[in-house]
């Protein structure tokens, strides 16, 4: 059964903002900032995954190796066979995410496989070869993903002053206790957690956590 979900193509001070939902049965429904109500657009083939770019979206099936690129109002669909840069069925993938990362597009998976640690594996879309190609190195890239809601953000580590070439995690691991936040190492493929939660409930807080990019203007 999909996962339902709302996405939003863009900021909302964007005059083509829209926001895309999903409902259990596939469905798509579009909304724009001044509409009345949802528009039905129609239905897609499930996916695991979405992003907006460059005016399009992008979603990516790893069980198909299914590339969607579409427009909505009105709906317009390309599909891609890119195959999937894993055997999926005898990986023990625990999360795909697609994210925008300097005007690429990355397709991040990761994988835990039982009594060993997790790892994170990063392929950089070659849309005119329709393959994947595996990337060793963020630069001085970061990404900050919030696990299992496939919400990543890619942000320049000079201008933030957070770690390069890591990926910031939240989410629940069996190996680290609920609550936490990890920060994987892509230079040595390590991976480190700490608690961030002192002196509040951490179970109040499940995994419901978002990374977010705010404004300091």
């Amino acid at each position: 059964m999909p996962n339902s979900f709302i996405y939003m193509s863009s900021a909302p001070t964007d005059p083509n903002c829209i926001l895309l939902a999903r409902d259990y049965i596939n469905l798509l429904y579009v909304w724009r900032p001044g509409d009345e109500s949802w528009t039905l657009q129609g239905m897609l083939e499930p996916f695991e995954t979405i992003i907006s770019f460059k005016g399009q979206f992008y979603t990516w099936n790893r069980w198909s190796s299914c590339l969607t690129i579409f427009q909505v109002l009105p709906l317009r669909l390309k599909k891609l066979v890119v195959p999937c840069p894993f055997n999926s069925h005898i990986s023990r993938v625990h999360n795909v995410s697609l994210v925008e990362s300097c005007g690429n597009i990355l397709l991040v998976y990761i994988m835990k496989h039982a009594l060993q640690p997790v790892a994170i594996f990063l392929f950089q879309l070659d849309l005119e070869n329709k393959v994947w190609i595996k990337k060793d190195s963020l630069g001085d890239q970061t990404l900050f993903m919030a696990i299992p809601r496939n919400q990543v953000i890619s942000v320049s580590a000079s201008e933030v002053g957070c770690s390069a070439n890591c990926i910031y995690l939240t989410g629940v691991w069996r190996s680290f206790p609920l609550g936490e936040f990890s920060v994987y190492n892509m230079n040595n493929h390590t991976i480190k957690s700490f608690s961030t939660f002192v002196g509040h409930n951490q179970r109040r807080y499940g995994c419901n956590r978002l990374w977010i990019t705010p404004s300091l203007s």
